[in-house]
């Protein structure tokens, strides 16, 4: 569960009490490693979209879910994981990620996660894949990922192998390298999950619509994937970068940024201005003015490199409002979305649009 403390790392998947262990993927394929078991308590087929149970709120304009929690652990075959500072250098094992998934559920919207709750009705629902900065726990970022899963997104909050705080030795920064192909394998495993009917998240995920987000080095991972033609592994469509850079340090990332005629999904960036050595302004400025349209950046007025995407204020209020409407309109195709978008950012005192951050 997600919790505001460090956690080790979970070897199972749990939704609506069932049991589901790793998946593992192999040259696109996948090798199970599970045993079949029973359904979750739903049809077969995902149920059409209606109106959830009294005990959930929803509308197509303020939808509001109670939100459930389960757990994933995805293996990397051939991928050693490789931590040099370690006692151990060399850790003899497959690389593993472990995964908090947050979804849309029936019961209360203000009870907070509850885990192996039951799924809403009307799956299936867009999936956003998350990455946190280093050295962070995914729990520090709940205010906005349980916003999301509350508004009706699958929300997959990563925890990265070497550079979470429990990494062995110690988090270890120049891992970032890897971490594209983390998230693709995520993924990847989610939507094998979500078509396998003796799944727990069977019918949850809708594959045709997914969307990467990510706060510092979370916020490069999820651009490179996005972005780069050395990471280029997944099909999205829509992408929201949170206090990130095209990665310069470590060699970087060795392909090239938003290459020349290809289809690129839109991006919404947002960036404190009181940032000055984490990821000052011009990090944000630079990929940003590289980007093609459609693009938005907003930045937050005196907000510094973490506090405004862990700290229920008024710049996480901006943040989650501004990227529900952005996932509405890019995932959900809803009319009105992006005008929501405009209100939410022209109606804060600390937030505002613009082509570049101010660099004091």
């Amino acid at each position: 569960m997600l919790h505001r403390r460090r956690r080790t790392i979970v070897i199972a998947c749990l939704l609506g009490g069932v049991a589901v262990l790793a998946v593992t993927y192999e040259g696109g394929s996948a090798r199970q490693t599970r045993t079949p078991r029973p359904h979750l308590h739903h049809p077969a087929a995902p149920p059409p979209s209606t109106t959830p149970p009294s005990t959930t709120s929803t509308t197509v304009a303020n939808r509001v879910y109670g939100v459930g929690e389960a757990s994933l652990v995805v293996t990397e075959p051939g991928k050693e994981l490789v931590a040099p500072h370690s006692p151990d250098g060399s850790l003899p094992a497959e690389r593993q990620v472990s995964v908090s998934i947050l979804y849309p559920a029936t019961g209360s919207p203000q009870s907070g996660p509850v885990a192996h709750a039951a799924p809403a009705p009307g799956a299936p629902f867009p999936l956003v894949l998350f990455g946190p900065g280093f050295d962070q726990p995914t729990a520090e970022y709940l205010p906005v990922l349980e916003y999301w899963a509350a508004h009706g997104f699958i929300v997959a909050a990563i925890t990265f192998p070497l550079t979470n705080p429990d990494a062995p030795g110690g988090p270890y920064r120049p891992d970032i390298l890897n971490q594209p192909a983390d998230m693709a394998a995520v993924a990847n495993a989610i939507l094998h999950d979500s078509a396998t009917p003796s799944n727990g998240l069977y019918g949850l995920v809708d594959p045709a619509e997914i969307a990467l987000s990510g706060q510092s080095d979370g916020g490069d991972t999820a651009l490179a994937l996005a972005y780069n033609t050395c990471c280029r592994a997944l099909d999205v469509s829509a992408v929201v970068i949170m206090s990130g850079a095209e990665l310069h340090s470590y060699g970087g990332f060795p392909g090239t940024f938003f290459p020349a005629g290809v289809q690129l999904p839109p991006l919404l960036s947002f960036q404190g201005t009181d940032d000055p050595t984490l990821n000052p302004p011009a990090y944000t400025n630079q990929y940003f003015a590289a980007a093609p349209e459609p693009k938005l950046l907003v930045c937050l007025d005196g907000a510094d490199h973490l506090e405004a995407y862990t700290t229920t204020d008024a710049y996480e209020s901006v943040v989650a409002q501004a990227s529900t409407d952005f996932f509405d309109h890019y995932l959900r195709h809803e009319a009105g979305s992006l005008s929501a978008l405009r209100e939410v950012v022209d109606g804060s005192s600390v937030a505002n649009f613009a082509t570049s951050c101010p660099l004091d």
